[in-house]
């Protein structure tokens, strides 16, 4: 593939490109139509992922005092990530729950708590910037109330980096 620190001024369709001087992921180029080239991509190499806790108490079922879960992940990555959805679900019943951030002053990250069901709910409420989770800040689970006997809830938190 050619390459250079500037895109050649004439191109036919289908021709490649590699800019050297531009910033990753903004260096691939096609030549759509006649002399114009586009960059591919949108420009930003973003990774994605999901935090999934599990709460299981096959025993007792589950309960409000026994199953809040402290520093349930630490922010390990060596860079910021920014949650985009919680999803929630449980196995019975409902679990009203909350996720709160904890950079050191612990705050819910969404607005209002969410109200877990077994059809799953998903809320992208976010109380401020508390979705946005520095390199070392920690997760907590709070259950806020349950209504009949759920046994399993389980947790997914997606985001980007």
């Amino acid at each position: 593939m050619p390459r250079s620190g500037s895109l050649p001024g004439t191109c036919g369709t289908g021709d490649e490109y590699m800019l050297t001087s531009a910033t990753s992921g903004q260096q691939y180029y096609i030549c759509e139509s006649a002399n114009t080239w586009v960059v591919q991509g949108d420009g930003s190499p973003t990774q994605t992922g999901d935090i999934t806790l599990l709460i299981h108490d096959n025993a007792n079922g589950l309960s409000i005092t026994d199953h809040d879960i402290s520093n349930f992940w630490i922010n390990r990555k060596g860079l910021t990530i920014t949650l985009t959805e919680i999803f929630c679900i449980t196995d019975a019943s409902t679990a009203t729950v909350n996720v709160v951030r904890d950079d050191g002053t612990p705050a819910d990250i969404l607005t209002s708590d969410i109200i877990c069901s077994t059809t799953g709910v998903a809320s992208t409420g976010w109380n401020g910037s508390e979705n946005v989770i520095a390199d070392t800040n920690k997760l907590d689970f709070d259950f806020v109330s349950l209504t009949g006997s759920p046994v399993t809830v389980t947790l997914v938190a997606s985001f980007t980096e």
